[in-house]
């Protein structure tokens, strides 16, 4: 059982959610997916077996591997080296953008970048941010230096601190076919 206590004072919370939101909340929707109660039997449940929640929240949440793990947690080399999906392979693009191709979500706002104006705003759905991104390859020759389309190409009216580096690393991994895992 956890030690840890969020709120050691016993102090007031500044908000506290009505019962329609909790009721609609992800948490909310995570329990009954797992079949338990409350927080605290979540709780108890993933310190007991941590790998057993990383399945859960995989499944909860859809995470896509382009080649299955073989074990979910190994720490056979001790917890300080503990290794997760073990044998597996993914990357961002796969998890965040190539999952929703052929869905509604393709043609539903991906980038939405506003500037300090309100009537500075620029957004493309996943299909144009996807369109965009071939675009740039093409032009670069799918090259490693693929990463500066979102400054040059891509978005150059946007902020390049908040937008470029995102655009560039996903535009990087499907070029590279870069894999985490």
């Amino acid at each position: 059982m956890s030690t840890y206590d969020p709120n050691p004072n016993k102090r007031q919370f500044e908000w506290v959610p009505s019962p329609e939101i909790v009721a609609g909340s992800n948490l909310t929707a995570f329990l009954k997916q797992v079949d338990l109660p409350d927080h605290a039997s979540l709780l108890a449940r993933s310190e007991a077996d941590p790998a057993w929640l990383m399945q859960q929240v995989f499944d909860f949440c859809d995470v896509r591997f382009h080649t299955p793990f073989e074990r979910m947690l190994d720490t056979s080399d001790g917890i300080e080296w503990a290794r997760w999906c073990v044998g597996g392979t993914t990357n961002i693009v796969l998890n965040c953008i190539d999952r929703h191709r052929g869905t509604p979500v393709w043609d539903q706002p991906f980038l939405v970048w506003e500037g300090e104006s309100p009537i500075e705003q620029r957004s493309l759905t996943y299909a144009e941010f996807d369109r965009e991104v071939q675009r740039s390859l093409a032009t670069h020759g799918g090259q490693h230096g693929v990463r500066s389309l979102a400054r040059d190409d891509l978005l150059e009216d946007l902020d390049r601190r908040d937008g470029g580096l995102e655009i560039g690393d996903g535009a990087y991994a499907r070029a590279h076919g870069h894999m985490f895992g």
